[in-house]
């Protein structure tokens, strides 16, 4: 395993049938790992399961290392069907609406200082830090009636 923010030499050395008797041995240029990890992409969702057209609010809780911050955001709703942006998308929030029911994929791209970037979407099958966003049928308006 490699660290990171550490520089490694390499050599490849190569044998002959017989194990004693050394064939060839070629040095490599050294290589530096970079200095941490890219950041590590979560968000919340509220609310956690959502209607149809209920106002939904997409909040970034990524974690960022190597004493960086997180610089930018950007928020990806490209090929998701009835969606209503209603805030910007290049915060560490946003907030939406989607006028119909499913599985949607909002992706989300973080950008720390050292300039690491991550970007995942919501429903990616191999994601398992973001939340699924589904959004349910929209709650029925209820009406009280007093008894005749």
């Amino acid at each position: 395993v490699l660290s990171f923010n550490k520089t490694y030499n390499w050599a490849v050395r190569v044998w002959e049938s017989d194990p004693e008797r050394l064939s060839a041995v070629e040095i490599g240029p050294s290589f530096t790992t970079m200095a941490h990890a890219a950041p590590a992409l979560q968000f919340t969702l509220s609310p956690a399961r959502p209607s149809r057209d209920e106002q939904v609010t997409l909040t970034d809780t990524t974690v960022v290392s190597g004493g960086a911050t997180k610089t930018a955001w950007n928020w990806d709703f490209t090929g998701v069907d009835g969606v209503t942006l209603l805030s910007a998308t290049n915060g560490s929030q946003v907030v939406a609406k989607f006028s119909t029911s499913g599985s949607k994929n909002v992706k989300l791209r973080v950008t720390d200082s050292d300039g690491f970037n991550c970007q995942k979407g919501a429903n990616d099958d191999a994601n398992d830090s973001l939340p699924n966003i589904t959004i349910g049928r929209s709650i029925p308006l209820f009406r009280e009636v007093l008894p005749r």
